[in-house]
């Protein structure tokens, strides 16, 4: 239940058919057969692939028409890009960029694309400045219904890799 309203709702991080393409697709609740998919593409693994996702409420401040509303952003863990098909690595770097999609609140709706690097209006980026990870979470250590806390676990190396917000954008070095 990511917007708090008593309704489950369901987030995927998803590798389509073509072992190429990803995208994030959404279903909030409450689920039914008619439940509309909120679709956010990724674009292709060969570039950036995306390993995990959490949500949570960036801190950004949005209101929607009938007033304030809970703003369940994506974050994703974002790694080097990679040929599904034969394995191999296609754009080399670390696995450690957790990329933010914000939720816009007007709208009811995520971004219907995102792509890395453009500087898209509502994304964020957080370097983690560890060579690899396959997971990570997120928290709000204050109680305030914002995330404030991102963990990375370091690869195979049973290292743990943070950063704490002390405010909406404003990251401690990890």
């Amino acid at each position: 239940d990511a917007d708090q309203d008593g309704n489950d709702d369901v987030y995927i991080l998803d590798l389509m058919t073509d072992i190429d393409t990803q995208r994030v697709v959404t279903y909030r609740g409450p689920i039914t057969s008619s439940t509309p998919a909120i679709t956010t593409s990724l674009g292709s693994a060969k570039t950036n692939a995306y390993r995990s996702l959490e949500v949570g409420d960036w801190g950004e401040s949005q209101s929607s028409i009938s007033g304030a509303c809970t703003d369940d952003d994506i974050f994703l863990l974002r790694s080097e890009g990679v040929d599904y098909s034969t394995g191999q690595t296609t754009n080399p770097g670390n696995d450690d960029n957790v990329s933010i999609i914000e939720f816009n609140c007007l709208t009811n709706l995520y971004p219907t694309q995102y792509q890395y690097g453009t500087n898209q209006v509502n994304t964020h980026t957080i370097n983690m400045a560890t060579v690899f990870s396959n997971d990570f979470d997120i928290g709000d250590m204050s109680g305030n219904g914002v995330t404030d806390a991102i963990v990375l676990n370091d690869g195979n190396l049973e290292n743990v890799t943070y950063t704490t917000s002390s405010g909406v954008g404003v990251w401690a070095a990890p």
